[in-house]
C-alpha cells in the first residue's frame, strides 16, 4: 500500500510540474484570433492610465495635508508668538509618531509654513496642487512673487515639465521675457507705430489694399502730375517731327507673285 501511495504521489508531483511549466511556456501552435494583441494593448493602457491616476491623486492628497500643516503651524505660531523652536520640536515629534513616513523634517515643515503664506487659498483648487512636492519647493526657493510662482506653476502643470526643465526655464527668465513681449505690442485701442520711409522692414501695401499711406499717395499724385506736365510737350514734338505719338506706321506688303508693273 505504501508503495502505490508512494507512486501516486509521485505521479501528482509530476503532474504539477507539468502543468506549471506549460503555464509558464504557452504552446506556440495554438491560433489566436484576429485582434488579440491589439485588445491586450487595450488592457495595458487600462492599467498604466490607472496607476497614473492613482499616483496623481496620492500626490495631491499629500500635497494637501503638508498645506494643511503649513496652515496650522503659521496660524498657532502667529497667535502664539512662538519661535523656531517650536518647529523643530514639532518635526521630532511628527518623526516619532510616524517613523514609515517621509517628510517631516524641519525644513520641510518651515516649506510648509511658506507654501500656506504664499498660498491662502485651499492648494487642492490650483494648479500647483497638481505639482510634485519638489516643484514646489523650487519653485518657492526661485520666485519672488505671487504672479510669477503662478505662471511657472501653470506651465509646468500644462507642459509637463520636469524639475529640470522647471529650473532651466525660470534661468532663462521666461516669465520676464513675456511680460516685456506684452507690453511692447499695441492694444487693440492704440494707433499703429508711424512708419519710417527709412525703414529697411517697412513693407508697401499689397494691390488691391485700401489702407494706403499718406506719403505712397504723395507719390503717386506727383507721378500723375508729371505725366500730365509732359503730354502737351510730347504732343508738340511730335507734329513738328510730322509723326504721330505712340503710333508707328509701315508700309503696306503686297503677297503674291506680282512683281514691277510692264
Amino acid at each position: 500500500m505504501s508503495g502505490l501511495g508512494g507512486g501516486s504521489l509521485c505521479e501528482r508531483a509530476d503532474h504539477a510540474e507539468r502543468t506549471r511549466e506549460a503555464d509558464a511556456h504557452p504552446r506556440t501552435g495554438v491560433e489566436l484570433p484576429p485582434g488579440f494583441f491589439e485588445l491586450v494593448d487595450d488592457l495595458k493602457a487600462i492599467v498604466t492610465q490607472a496607476s497614473v491616476r492613482a499616483q496623481l491623486k496620492v500626490n495631491t492628497e499629500m500635497i494637501k495635508m503638508y498645506w494643511e500643516i503649513g496652515r496650522t503651524i503659521l496660524d498657532r505660531t502667529e497667535r502664539e508668538k512662538w519661535g523656531s523652536k517650536v518647529l523643530e520640536r514639532a518635526a521630532t515629534e511628527l518623526r516619532t509618531a510616524f517613523p514609515n513616513q517621509r517628510g517631516f523634517s524641519r525644513s520641510n515643515l518651515k516649506y510648509m509654513q511658506q507654501m500656506a503664506r504664499l498660498w491662502p487659498e485651499p492648494i487642492g483648487q490650483q494648479a500647483v496642487g497638481q505639482l510634485p512636492w519638489g516643484h514646489i519647493t523650487l519653485l518657492m526657493g526661485r520666485c519672488k512673487t505671487r504672479p510669477e510662482l503662478d505662471f511657472y506653476a501653470q506651465q509646468a502643470v500644462q507642459q509637463g515639465w520636469s524639475r529640470v526643465m522647471l529650473d532651466h526655464w525660470i534661468d532663462a527668465q521666461l516669465h520676464p521675457r513675456l511680460l516685456r513681449h506684452r507690453r511692447r505690442r499695441p492694444g487693440p485701442g492704440r494707433g499703429a507705430r508711424r512708419s519710417d520711409p527709412r525703414d529697411p522692414h517697412r513693407q508697401e501695401p499689397r494691390q488691391g489694399d485700401d489702407r494706403v499711406r499718406p506719403a505712397e499717395q504723395q507719390r503717386t499724385a506727383r507721378r500723375e502730375h508729371l505725366c500730365r506736365a509732359a503730354a502737351p510737350c510730347a504732343g508738340a514734338d511730335a507734329q513738328r517731327r510730322g509723326s504721330v505719338p505712340h503710333r508707328r506706321r509701315h508700309p503696306r506688303r503686297r503677297w503674291g507673285g506680282g512683281g514691277a508693273a510692264g
